[in-house]
C-alpha cells in the first residue's frame, strides 16, 4: 500500500537541520550515543466495509465527500520510551530537540493526533496514531517514519433518489458513547463525518413529500450501532419496489438495519396516488 507523506513533514528534517546536528559538529567522540530525527507517514485509506473482509477501500476524502486535508505533523504528539519502557520524551513533535543524544540500544515511539471533535469536517477533526520500534545501534544521526492510520470512523449519510420522492425532509443526528457533541447531517447533500470509534446513536426524523389527512405523521426512529477505527460506514435511506411491493430500508454498508412495508397495509402508509412521479425517480 502506498503511504503518502503528511503535508509539513519537512518540519521534522528542518528541526535537525536548524540545530547545526551533524557528524561533522557533533561529539561522537564516546561513540555510544546517537542524534535522532522523526517523520511521520499517513495511510489515508479506509475499510470501506461493516468489517475488514468486506470489498474495497475508500479514501478519507471520499468518505467524507469534501476537499480534505491531513493535519500538520506539528500537531502530532509523539511519546519515545527505552526498551525498559521508560520515558525519553512525550510532548509535540516540533518540541523534539535533535540534538539530544541517545544511548544505544532498542526503542519505541508512538504518535497520536486527537482534538477530540467529532462531526462533519473541518469542524469535525480526524484522529490519529501509529507506533513503531526501532534500535540504534551506532553513534550517528538517525531518521525515524513513524506510520499513522486514522483511529476514529467516518459515517456518511446518503438518500436515493427514490427515498427523496417519498419523502420532502430528513433530519438524521448522530452520537458516540461519551460524547456530547450530536453530529447533524444536511438532507441536501450526501456528506460524511468523523466519529468515535465506539457505539453510536442514530436518531432520525423522516417527513413525507405529501399530506395524507389529519393524522399524517413523521416517521422517527433510533438505532443503535457499533463502529470500528479506520472504516467509512454508509448509512442509505431508500425505498425499493420489489415486485410490485415498495419497502422502506435504511442499510448500514453491506447490513440490513430497517426493512419495513409501505402503503395501506403496511408499516408506514404511503400511497402511490398521494405523491408525483408514483415514487418512481425524475427521467
Amino acid at each position: 500500500m502506498k503511504l503518502n507523506r503528511l503535508p509539513i513533514l519537512a518540519l521534522a528534517v528542518a528541526i535537525l537541520a536548524g540545530s547545526g546536528c551533524s557528524s561533522d559538529d557533533y561529539n561522537y567522540g564516546d561513540k555510544g550515543y546517537a542524534t535522532l530525527s522523526f517523520a511521520l507517514d499517513t495511510d489515508n485509506q479506509l475499510n470501506a466495509g461493516v468489517i475488514v473482509r468486506a470489498a474495497g477501500e475508500t479514501s478519507i476524502a471520499d468518505a467524507l465527500g469534501v476537499s480534505y486535508q491531513n493535519p500538520s505533523a506539528a500537531d502530532f504528539t509523539i511519546e519515545l520510551k527505552d526498551s525498559d519502557d521508560e520515558e525519553v520524551y512525550k510532548g509535540a513533535l516540533s518540541g523534539w530537540d535533535a540534538k539530544t543524544p541517545l544511548p544505544l540500544g532498542t526503542y519505541s515511539v508512538t504518535a497520536t493526533y486527537d482534538k477530540d471533535q467529532v462531526g462533519v469536517y473541518p469542524a469535525g477533526a480526524p484522529a490519529f496514531e501509529g507506533s513503531t520500534t526501532f534500535s540504534v545501534v551506532e553513534a550517528k544521526e538517525y531518521a525515524v517514519a513513524i506510520p499513522v492510520k486514522l483511529s476514529n470512523s467516518i459515517l456518511k449519510v446518503a438518500y436515493t433518489d427514490m427515498f427523496r420522492n417519498y419523502f420532502k425532509a430528513a433530519t438524521v443526528k448522530a452520537k458516540s458513547q461519551g460524547s456530547s457533541t450530536e453530529v447533524t447531517y444536511d438532507y441536501n447533500v450526501t456528506q460524511g463525518a468523523f466519529m468515535t470509534a465506539s457505539n453510536i446513536t442514530i436518531n432520525y426524523i423522516l417527513t413525507p413529500s405529501q399530506a395524507q389527512g389529519a393524522n399524517v405523521k413523521d416517521v422517527t426512529g433510533s438505532l443503535t450501532q457499533s463502529l470500528d477505527p479506520r472504516t467509512c460506514y454508509t448509512l442509505t435511506f431508500d425505498v425499493e419496489n420489489v415486485g410490485g411491493v415498495k419497502k422502506f430500508t435504511i442499510t448500514l454498508n453491506e447490513e440490513n438495519l430497517v426493512d419495513v412495508l409501505l402503503g395501506e397495509n403496511g408499516e408506514i402508509d404511503l400511497n402511490d396516488d398521494q405523491y408525483k412521479n408514483n415514487g418512481e425517480t425524475n427521467n
